[in-house]
C-alpha cells in the first residue's frame, strides 16, 4: 500500500477504504489504521457489530478447531464475550471449503449452524470469507418448520463491504489521535524508512 500513499504519507490515493477479508482480529487491521487515514474494516469486526445490532446472542461457524480458539480470544478482545455462545467447527480448512465436494461442505456448515441455534444463537456468523457462497446452507439449516427464518445469518464479507460503504459515505477517516496516531515520524527518527 505504501506505493499508493499521497505526499502526506497517511492518505491512500485511489482508495476510499480497506477491508481485511480474514475472519480474525488480524494485526494488519490496526497496522493499516495506524499507517493510513482511510477507514479500515476487518470482516470479523463488521460481523460482530452487525450481530449485536440484530440480536442478543450470537455464535460463529468456524473452519477448524484452531480457529475456534482464535475466535474465542478475539470476541473477548472486542469486548463482546457476554453475548457470545461460542463457535462450532466444520473441521475444514479454508482451502477445503473450496476443494471438498460441495455437498459435504454444505452439510458441515448446516450442522454447525443448527448446533449454534440449539445453543440459543439468534444470529449466526460465517467465520470465513470462503463461506460467502455457502450462506444458503446456514440459512436453510436454521429455518423454522413452517419455513420462517427467525435466526439471522451474517456473511462477514457482505457486512464489511456494506459497513465500509456507510463509512465512506459519511466521509469519516480513521482518527489520528490516540491509538491510531501515526508512528511515521517515530519510525523515521529511528531510521526505519520503509514506509
Amino acid at each position: 500500500m505504501a506505493k499508493y500513499s499521497a505526499a502526506n504519507g497517511e492518505t491512500v490515493q485511489n482508495f476510499d477504504g480497506m477491508i481485511v477479508a480474514c475472519f480474525s482480529k488480524h494485526p494488519l487491521i490496526d497496522a493499516l489504521r495506524e499507517s493510513y487515514d482511510v477507514p479500515v474494516i476487518g470482516i470479523m469486526e463488521a460481523s460482530l457489530y452487525v450481530a449485536r445490532m440484530l440480536g442478543d446472542r450470537f455464535g460463529i461457524v468456524a473452519t477448524t478447531s484452531r480457529s475456534k480458539i482464535m475466535q474465542d480470544d478475539a470476541v473477548v478482545a472486542y469486548g463482546l464475550n457476554h453475548f457470545y455462545l461460542g463457535s462450532e467447527s466444520t473441521h475444514l480448512g479454508v482451502l477445503e471449503l473450496e476443494n471438498r465436494p460441495k455437498e459435504e461442505v454444505t452439510k458441515r456448515i448446516a450442522h454447525a449452524s443448527r448446533s449454534l441455534a440449539v445453543k440459543g444463537a439468534d444470529t449466526i456468523l460465517l467465520g470465513c470469507a470462503g463461506m460467502t457462497e455457502l450462506i444458503r446452507a446456514a440459512k436453510d439449516a436454521v429455518r423454522e418448520e413452517d419455513g420462517r427464518r427467525t435466526i439471522n445469518v451474517i456473511d462477514g464479507v457482505e457486512a464489511g463491504v456494506l459497513m465500509m460503504s456507510a463509512l465512506v459515505g459519511m466521509g469519516v477517516p480513521t482518527s489520528k489521535k490516540g491509538v491510531f496516531r501515526s508512528e511515521r515520524d517515530g519510525r523515521r527518527a529511528r531510521g526505519q524508512n520503509w514506509l
